[in-house]
């Protein structure tokens, strides 16, 4: 009986189990701080600074996402002017200067921010009654987004030459908020109110060069508090 061959590799016994390689396990490399995967040094600094400016632009976005607009002012009374003037009667300056022309020159500007509305008159005057030739113009702005009152006084101020002298200014009491009148020369006088978000402005001026027999006025006292008068009654009906 012949009992199963025996295989033989060289001197050793066949062996059918095929062997399995071990498995290793390798402790994870411990990376220095501020030094990459690839083995370049970074500086912390500049990761504490990317850091920072993340963190301020955060901070920055989130007060302007959560600042309050800006109120808007309140006007008041105050009121647009279609015709300014028909708004001024300027009955005091009429017995002053005379009866004006029947085609006065109005102007008028509408916008959400500011309204700016203008008057121009032309007084011809009458020899005969001693009345000299004169223009009155108007003005009339109503902010309606900034506070004209911190800068009221400084527009007053004309920019001159260094030969030039600066207009008299002269405080105007009770009078809006406040008002000045400036004097130049015998030949112009004008009125400038603020009355809360309102600046209202008249002006007169004596036409020397008119070929007429009558004299300019050499007290200009009369036409001012005519002048202050009208101011009175145009405020009222720019706030009815």
């Amino acid at each position: 009986m012949i009992s199963e061959p025996e295989l033989f590799d060289g001197d050793e016994p066949y062996n059918d189990a095929r062997t399995i390689p071990e498995q290793r396990t390798e402790a994870p490399v411990p990376v220095e701080p501020g030094v990459s995967d690839d083995g370049v040094r970074r500086r912390p600094w500049l990761w504490a600074l990317g850091g920072a400016i993340a963190a301020s632009a955060v901070w920055a976005g989130g007060i302007y996402l959560h600042d309050e607009p800006t109120p808007v002012p309140d006007t008041g009374d105050w009121r647009a002017s279609r015709n300014l003037c028909a708004d001024a009667k300027l009955n005091a300056l009429t017995t002053e200067l005379g009866t004006p022309p029947s085609a006065p020159s109005p102007l008028t500007r509408v916008h959400p921010d500011q309204h700016r509305a203008s008057c121009f008159l032309a007084f011809e005057g009458d020899e005969s009654k001693g009345r000299f030739p004169a223009t009155v113009s108007l003005t009339y702005t109503l902010h309606k987004k900034i506070d004209p009152g911190p800068e009221f006084e400084a527009e007053l101020t004309p920019m001159l030459s260094a030969d030039e002298t600066p207009d008299t200014l002269r405080r105007v009491e009770r009078l809006g908020d406040k008002a000045f009148v400036t004097v130049k020369g015998g030949e112009e006088l004008a009125i400038h109110v603020l009355d809360g978000q309102a600046v209202l402005g008249m002006t007169v001026q004596m036409d020397l060069y008119a070929k007429t027999g009558a004299r300019p006025p050499t007290n200009l006292s009369g036409i001012k508090a005519s002048m202050i008068a009208d101011t009175k009654a145009l405020m009222v009906e720019l706030q009815s």
